[in-house]
């Protein structure tokens, strides 16, 4: 009676191993993964308060791209530029 309430065959218990082995493994590898996706792109949005063709704005988003560079980002390596160009006071008059 008690190996009725437990297991009914000798399958469903190799069953349950099996369901706990791939559990454990699956605990166990699972920092491993997270780790690996550290590896993937990162999207960095730029909100700019000039015109897309203003002189200033420009040089302002190339010394952001090369101090971005120089901490160790890389455009279409590790990170990925989201600028958007807003309209400054002078064009607004």
């Amino acid at each position: 009676m008690l190996g009725q309430l437990c297991f009914r065959t000798l399958g469903e218990l190799m069953r349950r191993r099996d369901f706990i082995t791939f559990a454990g493994s699956a605990a166990i590898g699972w920092p491993l993964g997270a780790h690996a996706q550290s590896d993937r792109t990162r999207l960095i949005g730029v909100l700019m308060g000039f015109a897309p063709d203003d002189f200033e704005g420009q040089a302002r988003l190339a010394s952001f791209e090369q101090a971005l560079m120089q901490s160790g980002w890389v455009k279409g390596r590790n990170a990925r530029l989201e600028v958007r160009w807003g309209v400054s006071a002078t064009y607004r008059r």
